[in-house]
């Protein structure tokens, strides 16, 4: 379960509290065991220094299936501060961890995982969004992952 989600296991539907502008989705039905999957992916962020500045970039990172997609910013982005501009992109990383569990290899200029790669930057970029607009009192919801090959939710 990612620890996002967690808000979401207490208020239930019909629950007296329910709360508002923040984006998310129940988890009471997949907490049930009934073999549904609310998130198809998750998203991480940490920071990594650089020239002793402990918080010089911030890097985001998507988990879908066996790959993981990070974009390094720089720290004057953050996700709720102001929109996703691709200029403050310093580094990108694939991995996948199906052929590399140990993260030796960055797949992202790997034209074989250049589908996978667009796929996976654009749902971060996405993500992104969606932070900025619920900071803003436009909440969204939660959203899958596209198969790139198939074109269908993810499962």
């Amino acid at each position: 379960m990612r620890l996002t989600g967690v808000l979401f296991v207490l208020p239930a539907p019909g629950a007296l509290f329910q709360p508002t502008g923040i984006a998310g989705a129940s988890l009471v039905e997949e907490m049930t065991y009934s073999g549904s999957q609310v998130f198809s992916c998750s998203i991480s962020q940490f920071a990594r220094g650089i020239n002793g500045n402990p918080y010089r970039t911030m890097g985001y990172s998507i988990r879908y299936k066996n790959l993981r997609y990070t974009e390094w910013l720089d720290s004057v982005f953050t996700a709720t501060s102001k929109p996703f501009d691709k200029e403050l992109v310093l580094a990108r990383e694939l991995y996948d961890y199906k052929t590399d569990s140990f993260e030796t290899k960055n797949l992202v200029q790997d034209a074989a995982y250049a589908e996978e790669v667009a796929l996976l930057a654009g749902k971060l970029h996405q993500f992104f969004g969606q932070q900025w607009n619920t900071t803003r009192g436009k909440a969204s919801g939660s959203y899958r992952v596209e198969s790139a090959r198939a074109g269908k939710p993810a499962k």
